[in-house]
């Protein structure tokens, strides 16, 4: 019993004496960081703090981690980085250090973003009918505003709560002069400046274009500059696509006309039209008083029902006005004349040809070859886009036509004579530019046909009853009779060209890119010779 108590005795002193040295071997953690905060500039950019501790090892976390801020260990330094800050506004956070029982925290802070603000466009030129702009605004805060210099009544702004756009409606000006307004697009210390021009009524009512067949560019800004135009756009020729034209868009100084359009051929520079649009003073064309004032000018003037035709001999360019009067709009188009050198006879009555087979469901493929054949015509090709037909020689000069296809539809023609005095004259020797006769112009009038356009040197016309589009011409395809030349008919049944739309600018504008796009389209399939 004795022996066993001090067997325990011995043990509770080992015991002991054990306790006694792991107290004495126990050393509290430490941890310094070099800094109690860190301040990060807007770009991205690093920071290292330094990190003293007793312990082996030590963690660092954030909850900014990930998102704008990466925290990554080298030995005894924790390299802070910060993303660049894009927004306005202060970024704040803090990273948590540990080590063993030991802790620190240190704030983090990123400074805002600098304010970035852009207007678009810088400047805008009006004519002096008015109308509807927007200023594109660019922007990383979405505190900006727009204010005018001046309370200015004839521009109103309106700013939408949420879009990085400004609405402008400009007044019509009926002051009869030129006026200027700057618009100030603010956010915090950022300032950018929009002005706005708006051409006036002009000191007369009416304005003549540089009547100038090869005009410089210079030439047409510097003459339109004179009279107190503004430049309201330019567009480029796209060659690659098939547009020859660049276009320059002019608010004038008019009572009566609002804007003038040149069409310049990039090939030659020569100039292919000119118009001149009106709104809400259709009568004003029509009057006697515009009709004096051309011929004043040396136009000599043939009057029609709803506007009229001339003919400056002297600088060899005829005029055209096309007016509705209830839609009260107008159009003036000067254009490049020539002298024919002799009289052409042409069609009895206009050939409407296959028109009526335009976009019209009864008329398939099928029953298109059935009827040519019945009539003694050869088809030479037929696929899903397109029917070749070789007509009879009993029909000559009617020598060719080419259906195009759309789902079993054909949405244009292209019929083809053989003799190209029957609408066209050759304007040189070697019959490599022509004009349309007299005769076949004034055949076009009598069946209802209006100028539309002229594009590529192609002239368009429309038949509003008919709802028919045509491009007539002297032409040569080097695949119809060995490149020699022929007259040729487009025909398009376009339901959207209302005849209002002949007298509206944009509306205008992008049916003659549909059309030309259709045309280059049809004319490559016979290889057009240019």
């Amino acid at each position: 019993m004795k022996k066993n108590f001090f067997s325990i005795l011995m043990l509770l002193s080992v015991l002991f004496v054990a306790s006694c040295s792991d107290d004495n071997d126990y050393v509290e953690p430490t941890l310094d960081v070099s800094t109690p905060q860190i301040t990060l500039s807007n770009s991205s950019m690093d920071e290292t703090i330094a990190i003293t501790t007793n312990q082996t090892k030590w963690i660092a976390t954030s909850p900014a981690e990930g998102e704008w801020l990466m925290l990554e260990q080298q030995g005894n330094n924790l390299v802070v980085r910060a993303m660049e800050n894009l927004l306005v506004e202060e970024r704040v956070s803090y990273i948590f250090i540990s080590a063993g029982g030991a802790a620190e925290k240190v704030m983090v802070k990123q400074s805002a973003a600098d304010i970035v603000l852009e207007a678009s466009p810088g400047e805008i030129n009006v004519p002096n009918t008015g109308g509807q702009y927007f200023v594109d605004i660019t922007s990383n805060s979405a505190n900006w505003t727009i204010e005018k210099e001046t309370d200015a009544d004839w521009v109103i702004v309106k700013q939408y709560s949420g879009a990085d756009i400004a609405e402008l409606t400009v007044l019509k000006n009926e002051t009869g002069a030129e006026r200027t307004l700057k618009l100030f697009a603010k956010s915090g210390s950022k300032l950018e400046e929009v002005i706005i021009n708006q051409a006036g009524g002009g000191s007369s009512k009416f304005l003549l274009p540089l009547l100038k067949h090869q005009p410089s560019q210079f030439d047409i800004l510097d003459y339109e500059k004179a009279n107190g135009s503004y430049l309201l756009s330019f567009e480029a020729a796209l060659p690659s696509w098939g547009y020859y034209e660049e276009i320059y868009d002019f608010a004038v100084n008019s009572s009566v006309f609002y804007s003038t359009t040149y069409e310049i051929d990039v090939r030659d520079g020569m100039v292919i039209e000119i118009n001149m649009w009106s709104e809400q003073n259709a009568k004003d064309i029509l009057s006697a008083e515009y009709k004096e004032f051309l011929e004043a000018n040396g136009f000599e003037i043939e009057s029609s029902e709803t506007g009229f035709t001339g003919v400056n001999a002297d600088m060899l360019f005829a005029v055209q006005a096309i007016t509705d009067v209830a839609a009260d709009l107008g159009r003036v188009t000067f254009a490049p004349y020539s002298e024919q050198d002799q009289e052409y006879p042409t069609f009895d009555t206009f050939p409407f040809d296959r028109s009526p087979w335009l976009n019209n469901p009864a008329w398939t493929a099928d029953l298109i070859v059935a009827e040519e054949e019945a009539d003694g015509g050869t088809i030479l090709s037929q696929d899903a886009e397109m029917i070749d037909v070789l007509i009879s020689e009993e029909m000559h000069p009617l020598y060719e036509r080419l259906f195009f296809m759309e789902n079993d539809l054909t949405t244009e023609f292209i019929t083809i004579w053989n003799d190209p005095y029957v609408g066209a004259w050759p304007q040189d020797e070697a019959g490599t530019s022509w004009k349309l006769t007299n005769e076949f112009l004034a055949l076009l009038e009598s069946s209802g046909f209006v100028f539309y356009m002229e594009n590529q040197g192609s002239e368009f016309y429309f038949n509003a009853e008919k709802e028919l589009m045509i491009v007539p011409r002297g032409v040569r395809f080097s695949d119809v009779l060995d490149g020699e030349p022929v007259f040729s008919m487009n025909y398009f049944n376009y339901v959207e060209t209302a005849s209002v739309n002949m007298l509206d600018k944009d509306s205008r504008n992008k049916i003659a890119k549909e059309l030309t796009k259709r045309l280059n389209k049809s004319d490559s399939k016979l290889n057009i010779i240019r």
